[in-house]
């Protein structure tokens, strides 16, 4: 059950929105404005991390379902949807920020990141999440 680790929790208390990362047992704060959309992709620099528009057909490349190399019965759905990719699993929905082609991230504030790597076998991408410095290999099935 450790790969449920990286989930972040998040609130609204004081006019901030909160999140708590299960991973480092960190808060952060974000300062809420009217229109501010934590993952909007039209902030070209969103915190530390540069967001950045990628086409439809790339990010189609990363959809479909993905399971835990040391578990398989750990599985995730990636799916496109408005230009943006959501991971859903059966206790939370998420949607990851492209920073480079192949590397995604949550926000700013939260360690995390998903890097999707071509399998030359498979010739289809394999997923590495990276959480507080972890490493967790997913296939994808085919």
């Amino acid at each position: 059950m450790a790969f449920f680790k990286f989930i972040t929790v998040s609130f609204a208390l004081f006019g901030f929105t909160w999140v708590y990362n299960l991973c480092s047992y960190e808060y952060a704060a974000y300062y809420y404005s009217e229109g501010f959309n934590q993952n909007s992709l039209d902030d070209t620099a969103y915190g530390k991390q540069k967001i950045i528009r990628l086409q439809d057909t790339i990010l189609q490349r990363y959809a479909g379902i993905f399971v835990l190399d040391t578990d398989p019965s750990q599985r995730i759905v990636i799916s496109l949807k408005n230009n943006r990719l959501s991971i859903v699993n059966n206790d939370w929905n998420k949607i990851i920020l492209p920073g480079s082609e192949t590397l995604f991230f949550e926000n700013s504030q939260v360690q995390n990141s998903y890097n999707f790597v071509l399998n030359p076998k498979t010739k289809s991408y394999d997923l590495i999440i990276t959480c507080a410095g972890i490493k967790f290999k997913m296939r994808k099935l085919q």
